[in-house]
């Protein structure tokens, strides 16, 4: 928001925990989507396999780094912001931008209080973070009369939840395009209703099984929400499209984590 923020006000403060991780995304560039496929989960695992040198390659990347602004967390540990030609690390520039990073206190009537005791005045404060994660909207979920604990659940493929019968949920990747997941799930519950239709099945619930859930990325507003997201996973990749595609693709219906009826 800064590089559109900071043509019309007189002064702008950024205040953040830690510096965040920004790249850059050239308009310019012409791709196809797989190539882009390719290229983030490249980006990904590379940042997962080989962590400390590829966060010294971002680094030395960008002139923004320094030793006073290098995040608090690895790359990709949260999702990594853009800067779309450069506009961002052209904004901060400005004499009219300041960055702050300190966490907050309070707020007070003529600004913001920082914890470590630096009240920020200010006019307009604009709340980029501070959301906690809502799994379904926040919807009640009855079953007989009984209403189910998303947290006791298992999520299955990130599809359905465990004692459940019938009820399919999107949920996208941390690392890539979220309408890309959204895609091949509804692919795989159009796959599974046909499979219904023609063994004349009625219902279909997933068991609960699978491994203890973990966040899929380290930001704050997720792991202030664990509580309300099921406490185990089953086959649920959310980090790998790839992988993902063909599972759901060539993986039979009735693999032995669901029941039909």
């Amino acid at each position: 928001m800064t590089p559109a923020i900071v043509k019309e006000a007189k002064s702008v403060t950024l205040i953040q925990r830690s510096p965040a991780w920004i790249v850059n995304v050239d308009s310019q560039e012409k791709s196809s989507r797989l190539y882009k496929t390719f290229e983030v989960l490249i980006d990904y695992f590379h940042s997962r396999i080989f962590k400390k040198s590829y966060k010294k390659k971002v680094i030395a990347k960008y002139p923004y780094y320094n030793e006073g602004n290098i995040p608090a967390y690895d790359y990709w540990n949260q999702r990594p912001a853009c800067s779309l030609d450069h506009d961002y690390f052209t904004s901060i520039k400005s004499d009219k931008v300041s960055i702050e990073h300190q966490e907050i206190s309070s707020w007070e009537k003529n600004g913001i209080k920082l914890k470590n005791g630096k009240v920020v005045d200010c006019e307009l404060a604009i709340m980029a973070t501070g959301l906690n994660a809502q799994l379904l909207g926040g919807i009640e979920v009855m079953v007989d009369n009984r209403k189910i604990n998303i947290n006791d659940t298992s999520w299955y493929r990130g599809m359905m939840f465990s004692g459940i019968p019938n009820f399919f949920a999107h949920t996208g990747y941390i690392n890539f395009s979220w309408t890309a997941r959204c895609e091949i799930v509804s692919e795989r519950i159009c796959k599974t209703i046909m499979y219904m239709n023609k063994k004349n099945l009625k219902t279909c619930t997933p068991k609960f099984m699978g491994k203890v859930s973990k966040p899929a990325i380290e930001a704050n507003y997720v792991l202030r929400a664990m509580d309300k997201f099921p406490s185990r996973s089953y086959k649920f990749n959310n980090s790998n499209y790839l992988a993902e595609y063909m599972a759901f693709k060539w993986t039979k219906i009735n693999d032995g984590a669901l029941e039909f009826q």
